[in-house]
């Protein structure tokens, strides 16, 4: 087909994504809540993680399930595309298991098991790496040869992302020792840039001191550009007493989120979870 010429963009534009054509896809009924989901590096592929222990993997083309991923003990919590190569994705889940797949043969080609409940991963831009966090643990994962170094840090951890060059990532940890009100103590964490050398983690430059994250869903990093899709909490008192009073809801806890979750979906949400 001939495509249509491209208007040049103005930087007046705005894009309203809820004008945008909506609809669900086709998954099989068995399938239970989508925790994450990612877009493979040549956009033809969306890998989605599910509360029945599955991560699918969709066409963009068709929308139909290309493969369906079994193995893990756990939901999975977070999924990604190998930066160059579609048909190979990491996943980890809250049986603390990491798994390589290859996505044509809906096979796990290596697995290893974490001290934890693995939260977020990222693969290395060019090494055979797969950087985990999993509780306060840092996971570098080489698994060619199936060597897992581990360092362990104060606070809970978030996320983690590599950066295109591979010489840093993006680390998100709990605000568990700054000098804050409880509640901001108790519901955000602060983005850092870091650098590993022989085991030692050295922090970079500060991101942001306080954001709210339910994983890496809302952190990208394009070239030297870092972007952010997550709110930005500065003593929010408002909305930390409603995430406060979502969470003793007994249906809330009965799914099991912490306050932390809560509070990240109420402040999206702009409204009560039920």
């Amino acid at each position: 087909p001939i495509e249509a010429p491209m208007e040049e963009e103005d930087e007046n534009d705005e894009c309203n994504i809820s004008d945008a054509p909506t609809d669900y896809l086709p998954l099989p009924t068995s399938t239970k809540s989508t925790i994450a989901m990612a877009y493979s590096h040549d956009g033809l592929l969306i890998a989605t993680t599910h509360g029945d222990h599955t991560v699918k993997v969709i066409s963009c083309i068709d929308w139909k399930i290309k493969a369906v991923l079994k193995g893990h003990p756990r939901t999975p919590w977070c999924v990604k595309f190998h930066p160059t190569d579609s048909n190979t994705l990491v996943s980890g889940c809250l049986g603390y298991q990491c798994r390589i797949w290859d996505v044509e043969s809906a096979s796990c080609l290596y697995m290893t098991k974490l001290n934890n409940s693995v939260i977020s991963l990222s693969f290395h831009p060019y090494k055979k790496v797969v950087l985990g966090a999993c509780g306060t643990e840092l996971s570098f994962w080489e698994w060619e040869n199936q060597k897992l170094t581990t360092i362990r840090r104060s606070d809970q951890i978030r996320c983690v992302m590599w950066t295109e060059s591979g010489n840093g990532f993006v680390i998100g940890e709990h605000n568990s020792n700054v000098q804050a009100p409880t509640q901001e103590r108790q519901h955000t964490y602060r983005l850092s840039l870091c650098t590993e050398d022989s085991g030692v983690i050295t922090e970079v430059g500060l991101i942001r001191k306080k954001v709210m994250l339910y994983n890496d869903g809302g952190i990208d990093i394009k070239g030297r550009d870092i972007l952010l899709l997550c709110h930005d909490v500065e003593g929010e008192g408002e909305i930390m007493e409603k995430a406060d009073q979502e969470f003793k809801d007994p249906e809330i806890q009965s799914e099991g989120l912490t306050r932390a979750e809560v509070l990240a979906i109420v402040t999206a949400d702009g409204d009560a979870l039920m």
